[in-house]
């Protein structure tokens, strides 16, 4: 009887046991969404009210990619266990995939994209399960935008292993791609060892774009001895787009070269864009002495950027492309070689000329000049671009117009821009003039910056932007007039804000206590709290507090900040 006793309390003992190790796992796979109204620190008369609300938060059943270099994951796997606090993060990253993969399947970019941006948010930890998701879904372009954002020099080999390993020359491409921004010095031999391949053309031309990016002499030295091969022409373009981006001072030798000895105009095209960036101003000569040849091709206007960006001077190249215009005659326009060796004065008062005419009808050609009149600075080119402004006939863009009024320092480019808050103008007309007075006028712009902040029109938060962004002891008084605010916008559809019920127009307090006031703010702590984390998300709804428990990561909302009166 005794004997039997013991056996009845033992198997108690065990059950209670299994009892509370079903207890925990419940809790840890089921974990409740609650939801609480508090009472409004505003009025402490409103009344408490609390509900629960439980959401189908239950993360995905974990899928296995087949693709993915599997004994170079695991072994990264391995290594983050193997230090302190680093299981807890790992579940983290597996609770992530589970979600990621979820989002994939029911094709909601819009949760999918948060859901990254937290992975991201784990740093290096996150590079395995990126390199695992692009080879199980080639196609996409967000494990590679976020895998550009992480990587380092020291993830070459990891690159190296995947381009090697997978099957997708999609896959291929994009590591190929993310090493075309790798810092690692092993790069630009294994680039060139790819090269004696036998490879596709596509693969061939992401190659060479590979080695652009690198901007050392070996990298150079590939493709100079690449160019010396023979070529298709298309094969040949990329060689010379490629050389340019390395900046080695051979190249320019090798455009003239090409210059002299080509007869495609792709290639003379090409060649001339070259030497804009790597010649000087010794080479103008030399190309002008090219003009015969280029002209046959009609690349002379190509011919006069590359001579303007030599020698500094827009307005050189605006009136060397005057010559071959049809109203050249009438205009009685100067050849490019007398435009040459004019002076920067001389070449200011033809454009002045050229623009009070009023015979130039091409709307390029203008806006070139208004360009060029924007970027001098002087303050005699504001009453023309005034008068442009007021000149409703013709067909410049009002808003390149109010950018050169802007960059003219006079009380008149003032006096103007705020002529243009003051009127009735559409919304961008006038989100235009705060941004030219924010620009270039600093405190001279306070008194119609404020207006338009105290007016509480859209652009409110605008002027408030700007006025925060002169700064100064002027600024104190109007910036603590009011505070800046989050503001939901939209909600995803099946995410957790849907789910417990957040709405559009709920203006975001607080989050895991924490108070937040700028969306890039309350993003980054959603991307830094654990998905194993209950978080409190504290809202404002109709003057009424509210406070919802969620999962930590994504909670599925677009935000908008507001500007709100302290008064």
């Amino acid at each position: 009887m005794h004997l039997d006793q013991q056996l009845f309390s033992n198997r108690n003992i065990l059950i209670l046991l299994c009892l509370i190790t079903a207890a925990l796992l419940t809790y840890q796979l089921f974990p409740s969404d609650t939801i609480s109204e508090k009472r409004s620190p505003l009025n402490e008369t409103s009344p408490v009210a609390k509900r629960t609300v439980r959401g189908d938060d239950r993360p995905a059943r974990d899928k296995t990619s087949g693709d993915a270099p599997a004994s170079m994951l695991n072994t990264r796997r391995s290594s983050f266990l193997e230090s302190d606090g680093t299981a807890s993060r790992m579940n983290d990253i597996l609770l992530l995939r589970r979600e990621i993969e979820t989002a994939i399947e029911k094709k909601n970019s819009a949760l999918l994209e948060l859901l990254l941006r937290s992975l991201a948010a784990r740093g290096a930890e996150a590079v395995p399960l990126l390199l695992e998701l692009l080879q199980q879904h080639p196609q996409s372009h967000r494990f590679e935008y976020y895998l550009h954002e992480l990587q380092d020099a020291s993830m070459f080999p990891l690159f190296r292993h995947v381009y090697e390993t997978s099957p997708h020359e999609l896959v291929q491409r994009t590591m190929l791609r993310l090493m075309a921004d790798n810092t690692n010095p092993e790069v630009v031999a294994f680039l060139e060892d790819l090269l004696e391949q036998s490879l596709p053309d596509s693969m061939t031309g992401m190659i060479i774009y590979a080695l652009s990016t690198h901007k050392d002499q070996h990298a150079a030295t590939v493709l100079l001895n690449l160019l010396d091969e023979p070529q298709a022409e298309e094969s040949t373009w990329k060689i010379i787009d490629a050389l340019i981006q390395t900046g080695d001072p051979r190249v320019k030798d090798t455009m003239f070269d090409l210059i002299r000895t080509s007869s495609n105009r792709q290639t003379l095209a090409l060649a001339l864009r070259g030497l804009s960036q790597t010649g000087d101003k010794t080479t103008v000569s030399q190309l002008i002495s090219l003009l015969p040849v280029l002209k046959q091709h009609q690349l002379q206007h190509v011919l006069y950027g590359t001579i303007g960006e030599l020698l500094g001077n827009k307005g050189i190249t605006i009136l060397m492309s005057l010559t071959d215009s049809d109203q050249a005659a009438e205009l009685n326009h100067l050849g490019p070689q007398e435009i040459l060796f004019l002076d920067e004065t001389e070449i200011f008062d033809q454009v002045t000329r050229l623009l009070k005419t009023h015979q130039i009808s091409d709307n390029f050609m203008l806006s070139q000049l208004v360009e060029y009149y924007r970027d001098s600075g002087k303050e005699e080119a504001g009453p023309l671009l005034r008068e442009l402004y007021a000149r409703r006939n013709t067909h410049l863009n009002r808003l390149d117009l109010i950018e050169a009024i802007g960059s003219i320092p006079s009380p008149d480019s003032v006096q103007f821009l705020e002529s243009l808050l003051a009127q009735q103008n559409p919304e961008y007309i006038r989100w235009a003039a705060i941004e030219a007075l924010q620009q270039n006028f600093g405190e001279q712009a306070f008194s119609a910056l404020i207006r338009e902040i105290q007016t509480g029109t859209p652009l409110a938060m605008a002027a408030y932007d700007a006025v925060a962004e002169i700064g100064g002891p002027g600024t104190r008084t109007i910036l603590d007039s009011y505070q800046k605010g989050i503001s939901i916008s939209n909600i995803i559809p099946d995410s957790q804000a849907a789910r417990i019920g957040l709405q559009p127009g709920d203006i975001i307090r607080s989050y895991n206590h924490q108070e937040t006031t700028h969306a890039p703010e309350l993003q980054q702590l959603v991307s830094s709290t654990s998905l194993l984390e209950p978080v409190e998300i504290e809202i404002e709804r109709q003057g009424q507090m509210m406070t919802y428990v969620i999962n930590g990561g994504s909670i599925g909302i677009y935000l908008q900040e507001i500007l709100e009166s302290c008064q």
